[in-house]
């Protein structure tokens, strides 16, 4: 059982407001599914440190990531940068189906 506050997820792939307690839509799973993407195109982590607490303050302060060990195309990174972004309002927006 979890209670109110608890954080639970790998720190590595969770967006800031996860991060920061705030509340969660698709925009979360958007920052989530795009740091993975960007391991595999890249070989390394979007967001590298060596402690947990150190993880969560890149996530939540550091720009997004611009450097890459292995060479990306710049439609892939520019897409990947905005899935990225800190402010879930900056991420891709999720298309309403009607």
């Amino acid at each position: 059982m979890t209670e109110q506050g608890t954080i639970i997820g790998t720190f590595q792939y969770m967006s800031p407001e996860q991060i920061e307690a705030k509340e969660l839509d698709g925009r979360s799973d958007i920052f989530f599914a795009r740091c993975g993407a960007y391991e595999m195109l890249t070989g390394q982590r979007a967001f590298q440190a060596t402690a947990k607490l150190s993880v969560a303050s890149a996530i939540s302060e550091k720009d997004r990531p611009d450097q890459h060990r292995k060479p990306m195309t710049r439609r892939a990174g520019s897409f990947i940068n905005k899935c990225l972004a800190k402010v879930p309002d900056e991420r891709w927006q999720k298309r309403e189906v009607t």
